[in-house]
């Protein structure tokens, strides 16, 4: 539950914030850094290939 206060609070400052599901992204290659992490499931998301998971919309706040 480590990544609640750091979705929301990035979702509440307006930036595109996904919850990737684990079970597809655990098992990233090379070098562990968590720039080329970062990176390479960004690149997986945007071709679809890393499936979001369920989560309540950021913050809460009724904008």
């Amino acid at each position: 539950m480590y990544w609640c206060v750091p979705y929301a609070f990035l979702g509440d400052w307006g930036f595109g914030v996904r919850l990737l599901n684990p079970r597809y992204v655990k098992n990233v290659l090379g070098k562990k850094t968590d720039v080329r992490d970062c990176q390479w499931l960004e690149k997986l998301a945007s071709c679809g290939l890393a499936p979001e998971c369920f989560a309540p919309p950021p913050g809460g706040s009724s904008r």
